[in-house]
């Protein structure tokens, strides 16, 4: 059993805690994200438990894991997983990915208005032209 929090934000301390595992051994705690980092580790205490705190690392906004790689109790190797939420810093302006579209959005945007306005002048002068110069 794991026990991490439901979500956080990148940078941002995580304590987490677990249980079911072999006394005295060790665990690595591994960031599932686009990337997979390991962040930390862990000495699992005589009672098969463990606490600790890790850092989350930077990455993308979304739902990623935290994993705990370890020996279990009967002595196979297992794996613990628990979902986390990684929130966005509303603090920091938007990613280079954000960049790029708004780049794109404005673009189109440049190109689009003059030939929507061009389109639409046309529109209006045959309409003059066809009842005899009245707009």
């Amino acid at each position: 059993m794991v026990s991490v929090p439901t979500h956080a934000k990148a940078g941002q301390r995580v304590a987490l805690s677990g249980a079911g595992f072999s006394p005295d051994s060790q665990v690595s705690i591994v960031f599932e994200g686009p990337r997979r980092v390991v962040v930390g580790s862990a000495v699992i205490g005589s009672d098969g438990k463990f606490q600790t705190s890790v850092i989350v690392p930077h990455t993308h906004p979304g739902q990623d894991k935290l994993q705990v790689v370890g020996t279990s109790s009967s002595g196979s190797v297992t794996s613990l997983a628990e979902p986390v939420m990684l929130l966005a810093d509303a603090t920091k302006p938007a990613g280079n990915g954000d960049r790029h579209v708004a780049e794109a959005v404005l673009i189109t945007l440049s190109i689009a208005i003059p030939v929507i306005t061009w389109f639409v002048l046309q529109l209006l002068g045959r309409k003059r032209k066809l009842t005899g110069g009245e707009p």
